[in-house]
């Protein structure tokens, strides 16, 4: 599969067309693509075959906040490429304009969107979609701008009024491309939620045919230059037993998969600067596999059924009894110092919707310096340096990298500890 995606449309809630990017070829155009797609009766499936055209085109739909997101493209293309890479489009608009994500934020800001989908796509090929790195090659006006600008003042000059600058910049990129070069904040702190699902499925006796837990770990980091974090996951059986309690788990590429594999429950990382989705998991609470009783659950709630009430016996009540459930957890930043943990606010519960999972401020987070080790008379909440002295000693996820030999009286970069 060579192809490529040609085109990305992207429609408001009354179906009208606010932006229309095209990437290689000549694609349909909004007015042909819209009606096409809609004579498919609903629900659609996320891709669709339009034999009739001229040539017979294929199309990836995204449905977000009343916006309709098409992509298009004549040739066969991985169906998982481009319906990531429109999630990647969304979350990249929702940095960048804000949440949630509006038509008018897209048509008061395309100038921004233009270079966003610029970016992304490089002639129908998905390029860059971090948004650290987005952060580096997209130029998005300032309130000092926009006031400037309004009393007719000259303010900075903009993204290609110095192309040398511009291109040096792309040149001398971050090492990780996940994360943006020289990051700087006043203080250092890290957030985590965890967020968990339960899909329960009981019998009218109260027994649980079916039970599965989907989590979700979201991360937020606001550290000064690079951090080397490392996140232990543990469970009542002990973290020997996670490997095989965690069922299919996915990682953010700054996840060191050697490390997990190696030990199961040690989440070696890099964080991206700002919010993002650290991993993902299923478990099936269940447990058949350990010979115990189907019915010993620690469900956060208590469902009880009753039936026959009433003077004809068609009534029923169901009582629902929350229970408290508690649990234990334990990180480290490199050789950090040890910080103080806060307690969650009271009242503060996380969304149930990927879409809408968003990492809060109001949870533990650990507060002080990163570290304390190799302190040359820096301050080191806004430190000098960036990622491009920095060795990750780890390969890319899913690259292929062969192993170097340290020439002799050379001597190896510092590693920088977070």
């Amino acid at each position: 599969m060579n192809g490529v995606i040609e085109a990305l449309h992207i429609f408001d809630e009354h179906h009208h067309a606010i932006v229309a990017h095209t990437y290689a070829g000549r694609p349909l155009s909004p007015t042909q693509l819209l009606p096409l797609y809609l004579d498919h009766p609903a629900p659609r499936p996320n891709v669709l075959y339009l034999p009739n055209t001229n040539p017979p085109t294929l199309v990836y739909s995204f449905t977000h906040a009343n916006l309709l997101l098409l992509a298009t493209s004549s040739s066969e293309i991985e169906p998982l490429l481009v319906l990531e890479f429109l999630h990647r489009v969304v979350d990249a608009f929702e940095e960048f304009l804000g949440a949630p994500l509006l038509s008018s934020k897209i048509e008061q800001n395309y100038d921004v969107v233009a270079q966003l989908l610029t970016e992304m796509c490089d002639a129908g090929a998905v390029n860059t979609t971090e948004p650290n790195a987005l952060r580096d090659l997209v130029e998005v006006e300032g309130w000092v701008d926009k006031l400037l600008g309004s009393i007719n003042l000259p303010g900075k000059p903009g993204f290609a009024a110095n192309p040398t600058t511009t291109s040096l910049s792309i040149l001398n990129g971050p090492a990780l491309p996940w994360r943006r070069a020289n990051v700087r904040h006043m203080s250092n702190e890290l957030y985590a939620d965890v967020v968990e699902t339960l899909t329960v499925t009981l019998a009218p006796s109260g027994r649980p045919l079916a039970a599965f837990a989907n989590g979700t770990i979201a991360f937020t980091s606001k550290v000064s230059g690079v951090p080397d974090i490392t996140l232990n996951l543990t469970c009542p059986s002990g973290r020997h037993n996670l490997g095989s309690i965690l069922e299919l788990p996915v990682f953010h590429p700054c996840v060191r998969l050697a490390k997990w594999k190696e030990r199961p429950g040690e989440l070696s990382f890099i964080p991206p600067d700002g919010r993002f989705i650290l991993a993902g998991y299923e478990v099936n609470l269940l447990p058949f596999t350990d010979g115990l009783p189907s019915g010993n659950l620690k469900l956060p709630v208590t469902i009880e059924v009753k039936t026959g009430l009433g003077g004809t016996g068609c009534d029923f009540e169901v009582r629902v009894q929350t229970n408290r459930v508690t649990g234990t957890g334990s990180s480290s930043s490199g050789a950090a110092s040890r910080g103080e943990w806060r307690d969650r606010e009271p009242g503060v519960w996380g969304p149930t919707f990927r879409d809408s999972l968003r990492p809060s401020t109001g949870g533990p987070c650990v507060v002080g310096p990163v570290s304390e080790e190799d302190d040359d008379g820096e301050d080191d909440s806004i430190p000098g340096t960036g990622l491009a002295d920095y060795g990750y000693e780890e390969p890319y996820q899913g690259s292929q990298t062969t192993p170097k030999k340290e020439k002799k009286g050379t001597k190896a970069p510092k590693r920088m500890r977070g």
